[in-house]
Order: structure tokens, then sequence, then C-alpha cells
């Protein structure tokens, strides 16, 4: 009886995982490069640039006030809108 020379599909999908993974290190391991940083930063630039940004770029939040908790198909939808600046809550309109 003549033996069949197959392997089982797990171990086929195991070793191509593994090829997968391992070209997948050394595609990343060579181009860690391209993403180091350039320039010396420290701490005092960091926080003056984290600074301007809020000053330049405040925050805006948005409310919304609805008449119903919820609505049924067909229903008229009231609502009322705010337009807040910062922390202070003041009003941007």
């Amino acid at each position: 009886m003549p033996q069949e020379n197959s392997t089982p599909l797990g171990s086929v999908v195991v070793n191509t995982v593994k090829r997968s993974l391992l070209i997948a290190t050394l595609f990343i391991a060579t181009r860690k490069d391209a993403f180091a940083q350039t320039g010396k930063s420290d701490f005092n630039s960091l926080v003056s640039h984290i600074e301007s940004v809020r000053k330049n770029r405040p925050v805006e939040n948005i409310y919304i006030h609805f008449d119903k908790p919820y609505y049924a198909a067909g229903d008229t939808i009231y609502f009322k809108t705010y337009v807040t600046l910062n922390e202070l809550h003041r009003s941007c309109m």
C-alpha cells in the first residue's frame, strides 16, 4: 500500500503564518529610522508648544437639549443647541 506524502492543513497554515511574521518583522526592523524624531526636544519646549496650541485653538463644546427622551416615526423633533468656549462655558455666538 503506497504512502501518501501530504501534510496536514494546520501545519501549512502555521508555516505560512510564521513566514509572514518573519517577513513583517524584518520589514519593520529595517524601517525604524523613518520614524525617528529629529532635533533636540526638551520638556519645556513641549510644554510651550502645547500651551500655544491651546491658546490658538480653543476647545468648543456643543450641547444639544431635546424635548423628549425618545421619538416615534413621524414625530417632530424640537431641540435647542448651545456652543460654549473652553471651560468657562461662555457662549460663542
